[in-house]
């Protein structure tokens, strides 16, 4: 679960949802979470791809990730 501590969000998180948020802290890109998903989790680059998309998405519009 992520919260934010300034508008009080919170956000929950499966465990593909949180090995991004875990990737994110490291400054990983786009590619390279799809990656990870597609090798921890065993699926195709499409749907690890959209699965990543979503959550960055999610979480900029949560203001829990800033933009790039």
């Amino acid at each position: 679960m992520l919260f934010d501590t300034q508008t009080a969000a919170i956000c929950a998180c499966n465990s593909s949802a949180w090995a991004i948020v875990c990737a994110l802290k490291k400054a990983n890109d786009t590619e390279r979470l799809i990656e990870l998903l597609t090798e921890a989790f065993e699926v195709g680059a499409g749907t690890a791809r959209k699965d990543v998309l979503s959550l960055v998405k999610e979480l900029r519009s949560l203001d829990m990730l800033e933009p790039t």
